[in-house]
């Protein structure tokens, strides 16, 4: 399985979304379903707040059915995102 793990690594996180616009990425927060967006979605960018983006884990594949896998691996039901449509 080819999944990558940002937590407080955001350069890196920004770099591996770069490298794989195509890509997908699960935003996982405690206590609710990981969402999953396309690479490029808005809502993982981040903006001019200031908080670190992988505050909380993003998990990362070019393949989302390796998201998926990680996602049933972890117990969890994965969310689509509303706006990015994956």
């Amino acid at each position: 399985m080819t999944v990558e793990t940002f937590h407080l690594q955001d350069k890196a996180y920004a770099r591996w979304r770069g490298d794989h616009p195509e890509g997908y990425v699960l935003a996982v927060r405690p206590n609710r379903a990981p969402t999953l967006h396309r690479a490029g979605c808005a809502a993982i960018r981040g903006g001019s707040s200031g908080r670190a983006l992988t505050r909380t884990p993003r998990v990362c594949s070019s393949d989302r059915d390796e998201l998926e896998a990680w996602a049933r691996a972890e117990g969890r039901m994965i969310v689509p995102c509303a706006a990015c449509t994956p």
